[in-house]
């Protein structure tokens, strides 16, 4: 199982707010575990914005770092909706 996590405000593709509970819920349909924090056993940081402390410093730690329309588009990918 892969590990996820949420930060920042989440948008789609086309700028539209996306509820956190929703990606939450689409993400675990897909397979994901969510935390509420970065640790070595997390394997994605989803973000609004990619150039922040946290981002980087998850990506120091060997995290993939995605915006959320990336990580809508990997959902997508396996058949899920958001």
């Amino acid at each position: 199982m892969m590990n996820v996590v949420f930060t920042g405000g989440g948008v789609d593709a086309h700028g539209e707010r996306i509820v956190r509970d929703r990606l939450r819920h689409a993400a675990s349909l897909a397979g994901f575990h969510t935390e509420d924090r970065v640790s070595s056993q997390t394997h994605y940081l989803v973000a609004s914005r990619t150039d922040t402390i946290k981002a980087k410093r998850a990506s120091a730690m060997g995290v993939k770092v995605l915006d959320y329309p990336h990580f809508i588009t990997l959902l997508r990918d396996e058949g899920i909706t958001v």
